[in-house]
C-alpha cells in the first residue's frame, strides 16, 4: 500500500517530465498550422498567421529591409521541422533593415510564427518561384543536432506474485 501511495505522489511530476519533451516553440493558437508554403501560394491565401519551419537558404536584402529564404519541412509537435520528409516549398521572412547573413546562415533550421503578408516573384536557379512572405516573425533558431536529439521514453507496468 505504501508503495502504491509513492507510485501515485511521482506521477505529477512524470507528467510534467514527458509534457516537457514537446513543448513547442510558439503558440499555435490563431495561426494556420495545417497549410504548407506551396498551398498558400496555390490558394492565394493572404492576411492570415502561420507557423513554418525549415532550413534557412539565404538573406536577401531588397528595400531597406532583409528577406530570409527559407526551404520548409513540415514541423514535428515540438514545431521543429522534419529534415527528412519532403519539403514543402520555400518562403521568406520579413525582417525590418540589415540583417546579417551570419546571424541566419546557410543550414541553421528554425521555426517561424508570422504574419502572411503576400508573395515575391523570384526564381530557383533560374525557373521562375513564386514565395509567399511573412512579416511580423517571431523566430526560434534550433540548436545545431536537434534532431537527433530525439528522448525516447516507454512506461512499463509490472505485475509480482508472491508465493
Amino acid at each position: 500500500m505504501y508503495v502504491r501511495k509513492q507510485i501515485w505522489a511521482a506521477a505529477p511530476a512524470l507528467a510534467l517530465l514527458l509534457a516537457g519533451c514537446a513543448t513547442p516553440a510558439f503558440d499555435h493558437r490563431g495561426a494556420q498550422t495545417g497549410v504548407a508554403p506551396w498551398e498558400a501560394v496555390e490558394q492565394s491565401l493572404d492576411d492570415i498567421d502561420v507557423i513554418w519551419g525549415g532550413v534557412t537558404l539565404k538573406v536577401h536584402h531588397v528595400d531597406g529591409q532583409s528577406e530570409i529564404e527559407v526551404l520548409a519541412y513540415p514541423l514535428d509537435r515540438g514545431q521543429r521541422p522534419i529534415p527528412g520528409a519532403p519539403s514543402q516549398g520555400r518562403f521568406r521572412i520579413r525582417l525590418p533593415g540589415y540583417v546579417e547573413s551570419v546571424d541566419f546562415p546557410e543550414g541553421l533550421f528554425l521555426t517561424a510564427r508570422g504574419h502572411l503578408v503576400g508573395n515575391r516573384q523570384g526564381d530557383v536557379d533560374g525557373v521562375a518561384y513564386v514565395y509567399p512572405i511573412i512579416a511580423s516573425a517571431q523566430i526560434h533558431r534550433w540548436p545545431p543536432g536537434y534532431q537527433f536529439d530525439q528522448r525516447h521514453w516507454s512506461v512499463g507496468v509490472g505485475v509480482g506474485v508472491l508465493l
